[in-house]
């Protein structure tokens, strides 16, 4: 359980904001005989142009801030972890997962080699431009291979709660099947353990098996870093 990381990301979308939309107020730059020899040319978009970069630019550093804080729920917190038993000695094909839990608690999927992607701020509203300079650049031949598609859970909302839909298994005999690890979070939530529903459902088999189990919270403190590039200057 986290405290007040939804107030402090809205603080920092509310700076970030405020920093690029007073850009619109400034004088834009003039171009000089200097400027426009060594590469550099007027800022040619429009208000409402570099607003709708604005609003690209925020949704990127709310993503972004969801995905830094999985990793580092990761790092410092336990991720939910479910593992799928068949203990008998009927083949079980396509056994899929469906886990609930309640509306005020979320859920992210990291992966081991995931980037947090920080999107680019906006170039200065009125500023001077680079010229790119043309270039070339030697050819390389790409080889396509055909890569492994690997699945991972689905997380959405579905009446108000977090449903995870992890993707269907075939189990063998006596087989247990570890499925990809979540990790569920809170920012309303006092730090004590939450109820959460599961179901299971097989191809060959009839019916759907249900149960619920409780899950531990603790409380965190986290500090998120934002790249100074993604920051307005």
């Amino acid at each position: 359980m986290l405290k007040d990381f939804d107030g402090v990301r809205e603080r920092l979308l509310d700076m970030l904001q405020k920093e690029l939309r007073g850009q619109l107020d400034l004088e834009p730059a003039r171009l000089d005989r200097f400027s426009s020899v060594v590469g550099y040319r007027p800022d040619r978009r429009s208000p409402q142009e570099f607003l709708a970069e604005v609003e690209k630019y925020l949704y990127g550093v709310t993503v972004a801030t969801e995905q830094a804080l999985a990793h580092k729920l990761r790092e410092v917190g336990a991720p939910l972890k479910l593992k799928v038993v068949n203990p008998g000695e009927t083949f079980l094909a396509q056994v899929e997962v469906v886990l609930s839990l309640p509306d005020t608690v979320e859920a992210h999927l990291v992966d081991d080699d995931q980037q947090v992607d920080w999107p680019t701020r906006p170039a200065t509203f009125g500023a001077l431009r680079s010229v790119p300079i043309l270039g070339l650049l030697p050819y390389i031949p790409r080889h396509g291979y055909a890569s492994a598609t690997v699945l991972h859970p689905e997380i959405g909302r579905e009446e108000g709660r977090t449903i995870i839909r992890y993707p269907a298994v075939d189990l063998r005999p006596n087989e247990t099947v570890l499925l990809d690890a979540v990790v569920p979070f809170s920012t309303r939530e006092e730090p004590e353990p939450f109820a959460s529903d599961w179901s299971a459902t097989a191809t060959n088999l009839s019916g759907r098996i249900r149960s619920s189990m409780s899950v531990s919270a603790q409380a965190l403190e986290i500090d998120i870093h934002v790249p100074d590039d993604a920051i307005p200057d």
